[in-house]
This record gives C-alpha cells, sequence and structure tokens, in this order.
C-alpha cells in the first residue's frame, strides 16, 4: 500500500492522542516520517482550530487542518484560510433558545480566531464540564451572560455538555421535531475526559467534506487516502476514504465502515504501528 497512499487524515482525541491528550514520540516520529517521504498529512478533528494549530505545530510541513468537524479548513504553515463555513444565525438562536428551555447551559464555537476568541459560553468556567472540554485553558474563550447578546453570523459549532446522554438524544428529537427542515444536524459522541457530547454543526458539513476540499486543491482523489477515526464524526470520512481505519477503541458502527480495523487503540500508538504494519511508513 505504500505506493498506492498519498494522503494520511487522522482525527485527535480517541485516535491520534494518548489518554493524556499527547501525541507520543512513536507517533510523532512515525508521521513525520511519512510526512517526510512525501505523504500529504491532514488532522480532522472536532477540535476547534486554536487547539488543531498547536497540535499540528508538533509536526515539520504544511499539514491541511480540518477543524470544528469540517466547518473550518486551513494550513498550518500560516494558518491560511482554505474554507470555512457557519451555522444559520436564526437556527442557533431556535437551538440556543430551546436548550435552556432543556436545562443546557450553551457553548458555541465561533471563527473569530484572529480576535483571540473560539468559544463564547453561558457555563461558568471553573464548572468540571468546562474545564474538562477546555482542557483548563480559558484564555481564548468568553463567558457571557447571555450567549444571544453576542454576534451569532460565526457560529460554526453548537456544543452541548451532559453527563446524562439519554437526555441528550431526547433533545435531538426534540431539535428534529421543532425545526424539522433546518440546515443543521446533531452528532452526539463520547469525548475522553469530558463525557457525552452533542455537536450541532452544519448538515451538507463533514470532516470528509473539508478533507475533500483539501484533496481538490493537490488534485489527490479519495482512493488514496488513509484516515483514522474512532467516533461517530468520523463516519463519513471513514467510509468514504479508500482505506479507513477504526481504531480497536472506536464504536461498533465505525468497525462495520471501516475497510481495516487497527489492532491497537489510541494509548497504543494505534495510527503509527498500522502505517508500520500496512507499510505505508517505515522506520
Amino acid at each position: 500500500m505504500k505506493n498506492e497512499i498519498h494522503t494520511i487524515v487522522t482525527d485527535l482525541d480517541g485516535t491520534l492522542l494518548d489518554r493524556s491528550s499527547r501525541i507520543s514520540e512513536l507517533t510523532r516520529m512515525v508521521v513525520q516520517k511519512g510526512i517526510d517521504s512525501g505523504k500529504y498529512f491532514i488532522i480532522a478533528t472536532g477540535r476547534r482550530f486554536f487547539s488543531t494549530f498547536q497540535f499540528a505545530a508538533q509536526f515539520e510541513g504544511n499539514i491541511g487542518l480540518v477543524s470544528n468537524n469540517g466547518q473550518i479548513i486551513r494550513m498550518s504553515h500560516d494558518a491560511k484560510r482554505i474554507r470555512e463555513f457557519y451555522l444559520d444565525r436564526t437556527e442557533v438562536v431556535r437551538i440556543v433558545e430551546s436548550g435552556k428551555g432543556f436545562g443546557f447551559f450553551p457553548l458555541l464555537h465561533t471563527d473569530h480566531f484572529e480576535e483571540g476568541i473560539d468559544m463564547i459560553t453561558e457555563i461558568p468556567m471553573q464548572d468540571p464540564l468546562y474545564m474538562n472540554y477546555s482542557g483548563g485553558n480559558s484564555d481564548r474563550s468568553l463567558l457571557i451572560k447571555n450567549c444571544l447578546d453576542f454576534d451569532l453570523t460565526r457560529i460554526t459549532v453548537i456544543c452541548i455538555l451532559s453527563h446524562d446522554k439519554e437526555k441528550l438524544y431526547s433533545f435531538d428529537r426534540l431539535l428534529k421535531l421543532e425545526i424539522p427542515d433546518g440546515s443543521f444536524r446533531g452528532i452526539i459522541t463520547d469525548i475522553p475526559s469530558v463525557g457525552p457530547c452533542m455537536e450541532i454543526i452544519r448538515k451538507d458539513v463533514s470532516k470528509w467534506t473539508g478533507v475533500q476540499e483539501l484533496l481538490r486543491i493537490n488534485g489527490s482523489g479519495g482512493s488514496g487516502v488513509i484516515s483514522f477515526g474512532d467516533e461517530l464524526n468520523d463516519l463519513e470520512l471513514i467510509r468514504e476514504s479508500g482505506h479507513g481505519v477504526a481504531m480497536s477503541n472506536g464504536i461498533d458502527i465505525l468497525k462495520k465502515n471501516a475497510k481495516h480495523i487497527s489492532e491497537y487503540p489510541n494509548h497504543e500508538d494505534g495510527v503509527a504501528k498500522t502505517l508500520i504494519k500496512l507499510g505505508i511508513v517505515e522506520i
């Protein structure tokens, strides 16, 4: 497969990162060898761009960055913008209002990277939910009494955190009834060290559409892509890539749609060891 693969794509949490949300030295070395050998490397994650940008800095080379579940596409070298997508403002208002009625505190990802703001929230920043989600860093977050008072024209993701996953599913069903023709969709996942999370993004956007945009610029096709993921927001990526790999710690539906299942979980360098085993990277 070494010559067949031209692009390596990986999710971060539960995939490239270990249990401490770090890139191990082995994984960093193997991915860097892949980059040095001419493979195009793309990080595709639900994380905000600032966080994605920081992880990309651990590698040499110009890396494609698909953040916010495909809503923001940039490059690592200079944060150059490629494309961005925003939720409809009217629908954001309705979703936030419905969420508050359901007892949720809204947390919104917003595209104000240059201005130093990535998230706005009504969740107190000392709340464990927020602390775990933000990694304890509130520097680029804005605590606001009422999110509806903020400029909602550049919202990329509405994030709802809850210890009760069934409550998130109930809210998802409610939104489908209240806004049946909405241009958004909800993805419910489990984020390591955070717990259940519902991410509301544009219906027509995913990690895979972001990867496709970068491939188009490079003049490459999806058949030469090997991708790695573990959760529901990786489904399109794993299903549509030429070689989609589900981590051994991945959810069942991902494994059913994958071309390969890694023998190793994220905390045992699953991405690195799979790249070596398949002969895509030689060490």
